[in-house]
């Protein structure tokens, strides 16, 4: 049976080129992994075991975008993904050993990612990202049913203030919120970044500062809990610390002089030639 896998984009722009439109559609394949099909068990540790699954689909992803976009100020991207037997590793637990086992099983998820940018005073440069989205899971899994969904929300900033053209200092924050991921939910923190920047020696020499995470709360919770199973992990990913670069651009090499280009006018012979 042929399978076909087809792409579709239709795109419009004004013609005062100020706004843009683009939708997109696309299908693709997925396919597994050889370890995933294979009907052998891998030990991880003395009991963490990877079983695979000769049993997996192929997985299947219709994916439709539409973009707005006005000058270089905002972009608005909506988007639906429907994923027909997704695949994923599971984790389940079998007489006190934790069993990852791949396993299809119905996703989709939809939302928009927002984009915008501005400057202020010539002074202030700001780039923002925000991205908000619905996702679902359902599927059944070693005889566990499990119907999944979740919103979420997630943004990432960037303001920098431009003193002058040797100076300047950029904040960056970011934080996702809850995320679901087969029987887990997925929880981060938030986490913020200075970045201080000056250029010395006709900007030869370019200086950096950053501190990373100033605030210490980047973090990701794991938790689960069905049919009375649970499970909790807690991971610092706190990348806190301070961060000093030195870059100098030694501009080695001479420097060619351009001379001028003699223009030889030959009107005159083409003319006798072609008479």
């Amino acid at each position: 049976m042929a399978i076909f896998f087809p792409s579709l984009s239709i795109g419009y722009k004004t013609d005062n080129k100020l706004h843009f439109i683009d939708l997109t559609y696309t299908k693709k394949i997925q396919r597994p992994a050889f370890s995933q099909i294979t009907p052998f068990e891998y030990n991880y540790n003395y009991n963490t075991v990877f079983r695979g699954n000769p049993n997996l689909k192929n997985e299947i992803i219709h994916s439709f975008q539409a973009s707005y976009k006005f000058k270089d100020l905002i972009s608005i991207m909506p988007y639906l993904n429907y994923f027909d037997n997704y695949t994923s590793d599971i984790k389940i637990v079998e007489n006190d050993e934790t069993i990852w086992y791949p396993s299809n099983y119905k996703a989709s998820n939809y939302g928009a990612y927002i984009y915008n940018n501005f400057t202020l005073f010539r002074k202030f440069i700001f780039y923002n990202q925000f991205q908000i989205g619905m996702e679902t899971n359902r599927g059944n899994v070693e005889n566990n049913a499990f119907n999944k969904s979740n919103f979420s929300f997630g943004f990432t900033l960037r303001q920098t203030f431009k003193l002058n053209a040797k100076f300047n200092v950029t904040a960056y924050e970011s934080y996702t919120s809850k995320q679901i991921e087969y029987f887990m939910e997925q929880k981060q923190g938030f986490r913020t970044d200075i970045s201080i920047n000056y250029n010395f020696c006709k900007n030869s020499l370019k200086t950096s500062i950053r501190f990373n995470d100033i605030f210490n709360k980047f973090y990701n919770i794991s938790e689960m809990d069905i049919d009375g199973l649970k499970s909790y992990r807690y991971s610092d990913w706190s990348v806190r610390g301070l961060i000093i670069s030195l870059q100098y651009n030694f501009q080695w090499g001479k420097k060619s002089n351009a001379s001028a280009v003699k223009i030889i006018d030959n009107t005159n012979e083409q003319n006798r030639v072609n008479n």
